[in-house]
């Protein structure tokens, strides 16, 4: 029965695929392994010679390929070709996948996994198995509720009748739907997860075991030590409960410094320092092995073919013309009639050398200065308008939030010839 591993990542994350492929056929190495470039390869010379098959995402039959290039950012479009990639493998007649985030890395072999495929067709692990009142994990319950039950660094499915049905169902919703976007209750292709064991029944495995996909959201619950020559993991809420190590998950890590997790910042890790030799020793692993020699490649899809760069804002209205049957033969050429043409006949291209949506509270320059002018601006417009149209404006604001619903900045819009054009294409 031939099985395989996979993981997908963008050309500056190949260097962790590097580290997953290590420990992966260390400790199994009859696997098949595959990196799926969510990308495209600038120089071949960088990714000459390794021992697993590299292949560009466009070139395993996405329908609309291009198209969910643009309207999808990074991580969207990372996560929204992972079924495309099950099927494909299920073509090649691989029985039993898994797919590992590229930040991951085992510590045994994966034989606990494939054996439980002999009797599921779906595997997954929650974020978090352990009930508390009061909740002390480092990843907020309200946070999960939005991101999903189901973490999908990991996922196991077997070439069945239902496995193959999930598949195809998955590649549909995230065909469409797989953006980050609270408004519609969407996370990627996670929070569709939360379907699948009411959908397709007790052939889904919900993987409680604690020696699996550990990470910033569960550590709290897990402790780790060493007995009889075997990592073990133990409930560190209760006290009881072993079971060997697998794999943990490095989401957020930072190689250049383990305590600074840029997914969740709380994180304390001197809280859990049991793990801090594993953080360390994984560390020192990517960066002994240049992991950053790939950091700093330019994501192919993250900028139009002149070189101007595609923010989310961009991506959003796309996604709102799409949605409502517009299509651009080319999303990202700069041509007339495409995407940008249009962007910049109604100034809605960005001249700022900064990349507006990696701004956040954190790194926002002089941040309590603005927000502070931002009050006095916002009490004057109350005073101006009243209590109740006040509150009537920030009902409407949370329309205008939206980049989607901004399509009144395009002049073209509510025309018939920018309808008739984009038709006859």
């Amino acid at each position: 029965m031939k099985k395989a591993v996979f993981t997908i990542v963008a050309k500056n994350y190949f260097g962790f695929a590097k580290a997953l492929y290590v420990s992966v056929k260390k400790h199994n190495p009859e696997i098949d392994f595959f990196v799926l470039l969510s990308d495209e390869i600038d120089n071949p010379e960088d990714f000459k010679s390794q021992d697993f098959e590299i292949l560009e995402a466009k070139n395993i039959g996405i329908g609309s390929y291009s198209e969910l290039a643009f309207k999808y950012n990074v991580t969207e479009f990372s996560t929204a070709i992972k079924p495309f990639f099950f099927s494909y493998l299920f073509e090649k007649e691989y029985e039993k996948v898994i797919y590992f985030d590229p930040d991951i890395y085992i510590y045994d072999n994966l034989d606990s996994i494939y054996d439980k495929l002999a009797e599921h067709d779906i595997i997954l692990t929650p974020h978090f198995v352990s009930p508390e009142l009061v909740s002390t994990a480092n990843a907020p319950e309200t946070l999960t509720l939005f991101a999903g039950i189901y973490n999908l660094g990991f996922i196991a499915v077997k070439r069945t009748e239902i496995g193959t049905a999930m598949i195809k169902w998955w590649e549909a919703r995230l065909h469409k739907y797989c953006f980050v976007d609270k408004f519609d209750a969407l996370h990627v292709d996670q929070k569709w997860m939360d379907f699948v064991p009411a959908l397709f029944g007790d052939k889904v495995l919900i993987l409680r075991e604690l020696g699996y996909n550990i990470a910033y959201w569960n550590i709290h619950e897990r402790s780790i030590s060493e007995k009889n020559n075997k990592i073990i993991i133990s409930n560190r809420l209760t006290g009881r409960e072993e079971f060997p190590l697998i794999f943990i998950h490095f989401s957020g890590f930072n190689p250049k410094n383990i305590y600074d997790n840029k997914q969740c910042p709380i994180l304390d890790l001197r809280q859990y320092a049991d793990f801090i030799p594993y953080f360390v020793e994984y560390a020192e692993f990517l960066n002994e092995n240049n992991f950053d020699m790939y950091f700093h490649k330019k994501y192919t899809y993250g900028s139009f073919d002149g070189g101007v760069s595609i923010n989310l804002f961009q991506r959003r209205l796309f996604r709102r013309l799409v949605n409502e049957g517009y299509h651009f033969e080319r999303p990202f050429g700069i041509e007339n009639n495409d995407f940008y043409t249009i962007l910049k006949q109604n100034k809605l291209l960005s001249n700022s050398v900064a990349n507006v949506d990696k701004l956040n509270e954190r790194n926002f320059q002089d941040l309590d200065s603005k927000i502070s002018k931002l009050n006095i601006i916002m009490k004057c417009l109350k005073w101006v308008l009243g209590f109740d149209r006040y509150v009537l404006l920030l009902k409407f604001c949370q329309r205008y939030f939206r980049p989607e619903n901004q399509t009144f900045l395009i002049k073209e819009y509510n025309t018939l010839k920018f309808l008739n054009e984009n038709v006859k294409k």
